[in-house]
């Protein structure tokens, strides 16, 4: 038997992931047979603290039984993305808005239909 746990589930929309990262969770045990605080530095392993930043860029939500139902999902369209980069797997410091704006933009995906989402 399939069972669906509904338990409400939040999540921030900005978060680091650095404490997840092999490195992370490494300068964490390294500190912790040192019985010290990990310092700033072992911690982003020679990174800038905005390489472990990540913004929530989609959810996807599922609506029914274990067994059936349906799924949307809601994509946040204000991004920045470095598209040379991304096309040519090299680094470039050109960055364009996906959407204009400042506000986050999200769009509702069910199906067929598209909608904004707030």
């Amino acid at each position: 038997m399939n069972e669906k746990i509904n338990s409400r589930l939040e999540f921030p929309m900005e978060f680091s992931i650095e404490p997840y990262t092999v490195e992370g969770v490494e300068a964490r045990e390294r500190a912790a047979v040192e019985n010290k605080s990990p310092s700033k530095e072992s911690l982003l392993h020679g990174n800038d603290s905005a390489y472990y930043e990540y913004k929530l860029a989609g959810v996807v939500d599922h609506l029914g039984l274990a067994e059936a139902g349906h799924y949307f999902s809601y994509i946040n369209t204000n991004r920045k993305r470095n598209f040379f980069a991304d096309l040519l797997g090299t680094k470039n410091d050109t960055e364009r808005d996906l959407f204009e704006g400042s506000k986050d933009a999200w769009l509702e995906f069910n199906d067929s239909k598209v909608r904004t989402y707030e």
